[in-house]
C-alpha cells in the first residue's frame, strides 16, 4: 500500500511545491486533480502552445490523474495518453462505455451501496478498477466496512479524508486508523491519497505539508540568520 498526496490538499500549490510536500512527509507520489484550476496547472502544461511540445516531468511520481465530470472521448484520449506516459491511471467520476487502450482507470464511488454496486459492475465489465472515497461520517461511524467488503476485489485507489493534520487535532479519532488497519489486514496493495475533509481544513494542511521546521526563536537556523544580518 502506497500513501500519496492529492493536489486537493494544496490546491494553490505548484507542481514543484507538491513535490516538496511529498518529500517532506515521505509520501510516495501524487494524485493530480484536473479541471479545478489548481495551482499545478497541469492542464495548461499539457497545452502544446504553452508547453512548447515538451513533455512535463513531475518532481515526484504521479500515480493518478483525476478527471472532472464525464469526459468527452477526445479528452479521454488525451489524458489516457498522458497517463500512459506517466505510468499513471485515470480516476473517473462517471462510468464511460469506451476506454482507450492501454489505460488503467478506476471509477470513484462513495458509501452509497447502489453507487458501489454500479462502480463494481462497471469495473468488472471493463476489466478496470474502483476507487473508494469514504465520507468523514462513514469513517467515524464505521459504516465503511460494508462498502469495503463489496469493493475490495476491484479496489485500486482510496481517497481518504480526515488523515494528515486532522488526525492530530483535539477531538480525534477520525476513524482513519481503523480503516487503514482493515486495508492492511486485507492485503490491499493499491494506493491511498490523503485529502482534506473540507475546505475549512486547508490552512491546517498547508501548515502540515509546507511548514519549515527549526525556524523558531532560539533555533540554530534563526541564530545563523541573525548573525548573517548583523555582518
Amino acid at each position: 500500500m502506497k500513501l500519496l498526496l492529492s493536489s486537493d490538499a494544496l490546491p494553490a500549490a505548484t507542481l514543484d511545491e507538491l513535490g516538496v510536500a511529498c518529500r517532506r512527509r515521505a509520501l510516495a507520489g501524487l494524485e493530480l486533480v484536473l479541471g479545478r484550476g489548481q495551482g499545478h496547472r497541469y492542464e495548461s502544461l499539457r497545452c502544446p502552445i504553452e508547453a512548447g511540445d515538451e513533455a512535463v516531468v513531475p518532481p515526484v511520481p504521479v500515480y493518478w490523474l483525476a478527471l472532472p465530470g464525464r469526459p468527452r472521448l477526445s479528452e479521454l484520449m488525451t489524458w489516457a495518453g498522458e497517463a500512459h506516459r506517466l505510468g499513471a491511471g485515470l480516476l473517473l467520476r462517471a462510468p464511460v462505455e469506451e476506454l482507450p487502450r492501454p489505460v488503467r482507470a478506476a471509477l470513484v464511488h462513495g458509501s452509497d451501496l447502489a453507487e458501489v454496486e454500479q462502480a463494481v459492475a462497471w469495473a468488472q465489465q471493463q476489466g478496470m478498477f474502483t476507487c473508494y472515497q469514504p465520507e468523514p461520517e462513514a469513517l467515524q461511524q464505521g459504516t465503511w466496512r460494508v462498502v469495503l467488503a463489496q469493493t475490495l476485489p476491484t479496489l485500486a485507489h482510496v481517497r481518504l479524508p480526515g488523515s494528515g493534520p486532522e488526525g492530530q487535532e483535539a477531538g480525534a479519532p477520525t476513524g482513519v486508523g481503523a480503516f487503514l488497519a482493515a486495508l492492511t489486514l486485507a492485503g490491499y496493495t493499491g494506493t491511498v491519497a490523503l485529502i482534506p475533509s473540507g475546505p475549512d481544513r486547508l490552512p491546517a494542511w498547508e501548515t502540515w505539508l509546507l511548514r519549515r521546521r527549526g525556524w523558531g526563536c532560539g533555533t540554530a537556523a534563526a541564530r545563523q540568520a541573525r548573525a548573517g544580518v548583523s555582518r
